[in-house]
């Protein structure tokens, strides 16, 4: 029995560069060359690289890289090309590129991600996770890997608007296909045509699947109870975001100075750093709060508490470092039974402030973390050269912002699974695209270099390590001294940090690396 070849419609969610205008063709033979790496920045040989002009892929061309992962092409029309990248086990590249009139462009580097790296469990912020979670299934699939496609097509269904939820569907129906699993595909592609009934690719494959299993005869007339039955009921997904789950703390209360020991604090007095004004000024966004009602900006800590870990050997005549966590979730404090060993050791004092998630906004985040620091500062015998802040995920992306804009109180900085930067880096598989700029230049520069510490945690397996190895990267070539570059073996985005990872993280930032 013949089966009927099914066509995957690729969702135009997939991240790309913005399309340029066709540049001026002249005569002349352009030239192009290029190297294909892996994660590690390992050559890849055997890559295929496509390139064809813009708007005309029907004048494609490949390439083969060598054992060295390099190619080279001559005689391409001077202007803008398109490009992708294609190798096994690997998330597809794709860009753009200019091919010169004259003289050489710079060699094309991609360094390609692993299709092994993991994505978000969940929305992580903005749609960027619905872009990933379609182009890892896509890769998935085109490389014979379907159940793992179904799964990231499944997490990108429940985030789709109903309308856009077709062409995934027509994706999964594709993986159950390739799994042998006819029934399944028949009644996804239901679900779609429920949706879009008169959807013309969605009734192609539906009435070729029944044709393969022998029921070809009866495919108008279901196609005429799924058009009656109309759409399908919308149904509110529940996110699976991780719990916070409550700790047995002692009750909330003002806390006192030199108190050792876990507290969850209330805290009485403001950072003059967390004004609404210098934030306009560290963040370069006056122009965003100058429409901003004064009610709103008037802030207050009514009803924030703090979570506290002091070590029981603290004594207030030995001065202890301070870390200042910034979470991602509503829970400002720590649950591994490992780290107040290590922070003991190191005579560090922990303080996050709760309910200062990914959900809650820049400046409130920003504010909350500072007036952690200065309450901490009054409370107890604190380093002033050992300020650190750190965070996980959203939390490791501001306190990348924090450090490096409020340099008069941190002096280093840990960020786990995720960080941002003051400049817009190329994204390393995708020629032609770039993360923006997240926060504004910092001021002296030049001191930031010399003194400030910076250690990046990533796991092999994380969704943010590629833009981690890529912000490392940046900041040794801007001349930044202490830069540390941590991965964790076999950890996706949310391993968590095991005691033995904070010990050395905290290595680094001391300058014991």
């Amino acid at each position: 029995m013949n089966r009927v070849p099914l066509h995957l419609s690729l969702l135009a969610l997939i991240l790309a560069a913005g399309t340029l205008p066709l540049a001026a063709q002249s005569d002349g033979a352009g030239l192009l060359t290029g190297v294909v790496q892996g994660a590690d920045g390992e050559p890849i040989e055997g890559a295929t690289v496509r390139l064809w002009p813009a708007r005309s892929p029907a004048d494609a061309v490949e390439i083969a890289t060598d054992a060295k992962g390099r190619w080279t092409r001559v005689e391409l029309v001077p202007g803008p090309w398109e490009i992708r990248i294609l190798a096994s086990g690997h998330v597809e590249g794709q860009g753009w590129v200019e091919v010169p009139a004259t003289g050489v462009a710079a060699p094309v580097e991609v360094e390609l991600r692993s299709l092994d790296e993991e994505t978000a469990a969940f929305i992580e912020g903005s749609s960027g996770s619905v872009m990933r979670w379609i182009e890892r299934a896509n890769n998935l699939l085109a490389q014979g890997r379907a159940s793992e496609a179904r799964e990231e097509y499944r997490k990108a269904l429940a985030e789709l608007q109903l309308a856009e939820r077709p062409a995934a569907l027509r994706a999964v129906a594709r993986t159950w296909y390739l799994d042998g699993e006819l029934q399944n595909a028949i009644d996804t592609l239901i679900e779609a045509l429920r949706i879009a009934p008169h959807d013309a690719e969605s009734r192609l494959l539906f009435r070729g699947l029944l044709d393969e299993i022998g029921q070809g005869a009866d495919v108008d007339r279901r196609l005429a109870e799924i058009e009656a039955a109309g759409p399908p009921p919308e149904v509110v997904e529940t996110e699976d975001r991780p719990r916070v789950t409550p700790l047995d703390l002692p009750p909330v209360e003002t806390p006192l100075a030199h108190r050792t020991g876990r507290q969850s604090v209330f805290f009485t007095e403001m950072s003059p750093l967390g004004s609404a004004e210098v934030y306009a000024q560290r963040f370069d966004v006056g122009d965003d709060l100058a429409e901003v009602p004064p009610e709103v900006l008037a802030r207050s800590l009514d009803g924030e508490t703090f979570q506290v870990y002091v070590p029981e050997t603290y004594r207030p005549e030995e001065p202890h470092g301070l870390l200042v966590w910034v979470s991602p979730t509503p829970f400002g404090g720590f649950r591994s039974a490992e780290f107040p060993e290590v922070l003991a050791r190191r005579k560090l004092i922990w303080v996050g402030a709760d309910g200062a998630g990914n959900e809650r906004g820049r400046w409130e985040r920003s504010a909350l973390a500072l007036d952690a620091a200065h309450n901490m500062t009054r409370l107890y015998t604190i380093d002033p050269q050992r300020v650190y802040v750190a965070g996980y995920s959203g939390g490791g992306r501001l306190s990348s912002s924090l450090v490096l804009l409020y340099p008069e109180l941190f002096t280093g900085g840990i960020f786990y699974y995720g960080c941002n930067w003051f400049e817009r880096i190329g994204v390393p598989d995708k020629p032609g695209s770039f993360w923006p700029a997240s926060f504004p230049p910092p001021r002296d520069l030049e001191a930031l270099r010399r003194h400030s510490r910076l250690v990046f945690v990533t796991g092999q397996l994380d969704f943010n390590r590629q833009q981690t190895r890529a912000i490392r990267r940046r900041a040794e070539a801007n001349g930044f001294e202490h830069v540390t570059y941590i991965e964790i073996p076999g950890a996706n985005h949310y391993y968590g940090i095991p005691g033995e990872w904070l010990d050395r993280s905290l290595d680094a930032l001391s300058g014991a690396e």
